[in-house]
Order: structure tokens, then C-alpha cells, then sequence
């Protein structure tokens, strides 16, 4: 599910085997490729829809799953079942209560909000903040590299790159040309929130080696959702260069600067927007939630030293 899975941990006790897959290779019987065959033919057939979620298709495929643990012998973990259940919005901004106000003084520049991130979709939001910019939006104690030292970001929008520093070169403190996990916008939300930020604006980075990626087009036609209520306490913006250089315009200073003075160190060149205000405007216009469902199977542990283990084998049965 788009929007992460909801924990079962606080619901089932230790020691149990959690599955969120096909269970075919838990049956009695010896695996074989007719059976797998015949269950990746219903899971893929046309009555159950790509199990896009929040479909007809995606409930009968979590309906089948969960049979399929039943009569294998798993033991429930939900209420005497197998399914639990968990609320999420379809996404669907509405733009008309959408956007971006940058004001300086009297002086007001409108653009539109671009992708958003809503913690409670069923909330809009409308904000005005002071604005910073923390680099690449990273605290990495253990590369010894933090965008926040010595910056208050307490109540302000926090402007701040995708990405990693020095992403093209392979002798990057950040595992080369890899990515670590502060490349991920859940993470620079999650980091912005916890030194008290009020929003994160979130711009490509100008040089960066990296390129987008294919467009699916099932993916591009499948409907978004969110949590009723996410883990992450604050919205995201993920804005465009144009918006970047508005707010950085009374600055000495340009998106590029500012990336390639971070990416000599890698060091820090986080500061305040002196003299810009931003105002943040976003609506969701759907505001039922709808159900969907997490399934999962127990297979009790035998070990007596290993009892207060828990090892969770788990999958997604949505196909985007």
C-alpha cells in the first residue's frame, strides 16, 4: 500500500512467523509448478484488476490470500482472522484551494503547489512561514555531516534538496554513488519534523547525475492514496527550480551555488531567507476515507531459545 503498512506488532504476540504473501510454499502438499501457476493466474487474471488498490480486484485478491492461509493451517492474527483492517484516502488534490505564495513585503508571487504530501489528508492545509534553506535536508551523525547544526528551524518551511550530496562521485562520504536511506523524502520530512520544522519544500538539486526514471503509465492511471494519519507530522511541497529561485532571489545566491558549495566538502551551507514569507495552501478533494486491508498468517516458532523471536516474511499484493 502506498503510504506504508500499518503495524501488526502492537496486535499479535512474539514468537510468530507474520506472512503477507502467496503461502503456497507453506502447504502440505510439495510445491509444484502447477500450483504456483494456477495462483499467479487468478492473482494476475482480468476479474481482479491489476489489485490496484482501494479496487473490487484488490479486496478479492486479499479475500483469496487469506483463504489460501486458512486452509493451509496458519494461525489467524486479526480479530480470529486474517485480515486487518486500515483506512486510507484517495489523493486527489484540489487545486483550486492549492498553492504557493512567496511574499516579500507588499510583493506576492503566486506558483502552483506541484506534488504535496498531506500528514492528514482529510486536513488542508494554509500556512505562512519563514523560510530556510538546510542544504540537502540531512543529520547523518554517523558520516559526521548535519545540515541543521547551528540552524533554528523551529515553525518555518525548511527549503531543501532531493537527494544526497556529491552523488556523482564514487568517493562520497554517503556510500559513493549510491543511496543511503537520507536520499529519501520520507526520511528528510521525518528529520525536519524532529528539529521542529512546520514544512519541508523539497527542489531537484540543479546538477545531479541521476535521471528519471521511465514513465509507467499504469503507475501514472493508478489511483494515489494516503494514510488517514501518516507517522510523519508535517506537510511536503516538492516544488519546482522556478519556485526555489523566488525564494532565493534576494540572496546572493543560486540553487547551483548552493549545491556545489555543499558538494566540495561535503559541508553544510545552510542558512535563514532573510525578507521572504511563504505561504502554503493545500486541499485534498476527497475527504471519505475507504478501507483496505493488510493480510497476514502466524506459524507458531518451535525453538524454545528462539520462542520471543518474531522473523516477518512480508510482500505487497497490490500490483502498484
Amino acid at each position: 500500500m502506498t503510504g506504508g503498512i500499518v503495524p501488526l506488532m502492537k496486535r499479535i504476540p512474539a514468537a510468530l512467523l507474520l506472512l503477507i504473501c502467496v503461502p503456497a510454499i507453506l502447504a502440505q502438499e510439495p510445491v509444484s509448478r502447477e500450483r504456483l501457476r494456477a495462483d499467479l493466474e487468478f492473482l494476475t487474471s482480468t476479474p481482479v484488476e491489476g489489485r490496484v488498490s482501494l479496487s473490487r480486484g484488490a479486496d478479492t485478491a486479499a479475500w483469496f490470500l487469506a483463504t489460501e492461509m486458512r486452509k493451509i493451517g496458519l494461525q489467524p492474527t486479526v480479530d480470529g482472522g486474517f485480515l486487518q483492517p486500515f483506512e486510507v484516502v484517495p489523493v486527489r488534490p484540489d487545486r483550486e484551494r492549492s498553492s504557493i505564495e512567496i511574499r516579500r513585503g507588499e510583493a506576492v508571487e503566486t506558483f502552483g503547489a506541484g506534488t504535496v504530501f498531506l500528514p492528514k489528508p482529510l486536513q488542508p492545509v494554509d500556512v505562512t512561514l519563514d523560510v530556510v534553506f538546510a542544504g540537502y535536508g540531512i543529520s547523518a551523525p554517523e558520516f559526521g555531516y548535519d545540515d541543521y547544526a547551528g540552524l533554528d528551524v523551529r515553525g518555518k518551511a525548511v527549503l531543501v534538496f532531493d537527494h544526497e550530496p556529491q552523488e556523482g562521485d564514487p568517493k562520497s562520504i554517503f556510500h559513493g554513488t549510491g543511496f543511503t536511506l537520507y536520499a529519501n523524502t520520507w526520511t528528510k520530512t521525518q528529520i525536519a519534523a524532529g528539529h521542529g520544522a512546520a514544512a519541508l519544500l523539497v527542489v531537484t538539486e540543479p546538477i545531479n547525475p541521476h535521471r528519471p526514471a521511465p514513465r509507467n503509465p499504469e503507475r501514472a492511471n493508478a489511483p494515489r492514496q494516503a494514510l488517514v494519519e501518516s507517522e510523519l507530522r508535517i506537510p511536503r511541497f516538492s516544488i519546482s527550480p522556478q519556485v526555489a529561485d523566488a525564494l532565493l532571489r534576494s540572496t546572493e545566491h543560486t540553487l547551483a551555488d548552493l549545491q556545489q558549495q555543499i558538494d566540495r566538502g561535503p559541508s553544510p551551507a545552510s542558512r535563514a531567507i532573510d525578507g521572504v514569507k511563504v505561504r502554503l495552501r493545500a486541499a485534498n478533494q476527497s475527504v471519505e476515507p475507504v478501507t483496505s486491508w493488510n493480510v497476514a498468517g502466524l506459524l507458531p516458532g518451535t525453538d524454545p531459545a528462539l520462542r520471543d523471536e518474531t522473523i516477518l516474511v512480508t510482500s505487497h499484493y497490490d500490483h502498484l
